[in-house]
């Protein structure tokens, strides 16, 4: 904090007003991270740092289209949002404005992939949770089901992120069971492992 001091003189007058003292505050840059990474079975990105209760955030897509007002963005939903999309070949990247006691701070965070688990339950009830077999993030381009009896129930092939709920290739829900999954993913990737359906929970 420095404090300067305002006169006024007119013409050639050599006489100095009165002193008017002017106290100027220089802020301190604020210093902060990103960070990406994954909480449950979401992907989120959050920045943190030193500024103040009132700073004001604004996380945007590559088409300027904003798509968080918080200091977090849960990446995972975002894409799930928007079906059909997957994180390209050389990632996406997300950018954040801070505006914070009148400092503007920009920034930027590329993000390769957002998966973080394989679900081990899918309950194809609607009421919001576990829902659909996630593989948001994965880049999936192939997906197999198979019953206890190495049955193929259901095939998916192309971007898939999220079609499967518990139905069968005929639409129909499958019963309540153990099936086995059989992934390959866009980078040559596979994963096999079992997933419990169950339309109760």
């Amino acid at each position: 904090m420095t404090t300067y001091y305002v006169s006024q003189s007119s013409g050639a007058s050599t006489c100095e007003g009165p002193r008017t003292p002017i106290v100027v505050t220089v802020n301190e840059p604020a210093t902060y991270t990103i960070t990406g990474g994954c909480e449950g079975v979401s992907y989120w990105l959050l920045v943190e740092g030193d500024f103040t209760d009132q700073a004001l955030y604004s996380w945007t897509d590559s088409d300027n289209i904003t798509v968080s007002e918080q200091n977090s963005f849960n990446v995972t939903d975002y894409l799930a949002q928007n079906p059909g999309y997957s994180i390209p070949e050389g990632g996406i990247t997300f950018f954040i404005d801070i505006n914070d006691n009148g400092c503007q701070y920009q920034d930027q965070f590329l993000v390769n992939s957002v998966f973080c688990s394989i679900p081990r339950g899918v309950s194809p009830n609607n009421d919001g949770l576990n829902d659909s077999f996630d593989l948001t993030g994965l880049n999936v381009e192939k997906l197999s089901i198979f019953n206890r009896y190495g049955k193929v129930v259901y095939e998916f092939n192309g971007q898939y992120t999220d079609q499967w709920k518990g139905q069968s290739d005929k639409g129909e829900y499958l019963p309540d069971a153990t099936y086995y999954y059989y992934i390959m993913t866009s980078d040559g990737n596979k994963f096999t492992g079992w997933v419990y359906v169950n339309k109760a929970y």
